[in-house]
């Protein structure tokens, strides 16, 4: 393992020659921390997708419904975390700079915005900090999503400060690599 301090390189018959000021640490800065959330619908198999999409910028760490597991390849994705919602939320809450849930299924979308909290991903979404970005990735057929039910989801949705990312004119969900570049554009002065 290498010395942290650079004048250990250096010979010491060389080091009483060079200024203190000239010897400088290389601070590199902090990769984004995301916490991806998935829910449990057709969609979520493009988790991994999302997850490597991720990966290329920023540090992740992973929590999903158990509706999701048999969708998601969960080998692929970074220690999953779905079972001790207590324990985890509060790691995640302190953990993550932004939160991204995607694919967000109707069901979770109407939990958020009713404010039911029965799994360890909607713990993690009444315990965000509103002050942190919050992004939500919906997999909802247009039927569904244009439900007057489902406009009243999506305002609070907005009142809360949830950004949605709007599936496509199918109801699949935003391609992953999309998301991710939403994601990382929107909240560059962030991380600047």
């Amino acid at each position: 393992m290498s010395d942290p301090n650079p004048a250990s390189n250096i010979p010491q018959s060389s080091q009483s020659n060079i200024p203190q000021s000239s010897l400088r640490y290389v601070v590199r800065p902090r990769r984004p921390r995301i916490l991806l959330g998935a829910c449990g619908c057709t969609d979520a198999a493009k988790f991994s997708l999302l997850c490597h999409s991720f990966r290329r910028w920023s540090s992740i760490e992973v929590v999903m419904t158990r509706a999701s597991i048999p969708f998601i390849e969960v080998s692929q994705t970074p220690r999953p975390v779905f079972f001790n919602p207590r324990k985890t939320a509060s790691h995640h809450l302190e953990w993550a700079d932004v939160f991204v849930i995607a694919p967000l299924s109707a069901n979770t979308l109407a939990k958020i915005a009713q404010g039911i909290c029965d799994n360890s991903l909607i713990e993690v979404v009444r315990g965000w900090d509103r002050n942190k970005p919050f992004y939500v990735a919906p997999a909802i057929d247009p039927v569904t999503w244009n439900n007057p039910l489902t406009r009243q989801y999506r305002k609070r949705c907005d009142e809360l400060g949830i950004n949605i990312i709007d599936p496509s004119p199918r109801g699949e969900m935003a391609d992953p690599t999309e998301i991710s570049y939403i994601v990382k554009i929107s909240n560059e002065e962030i991380w600047d």
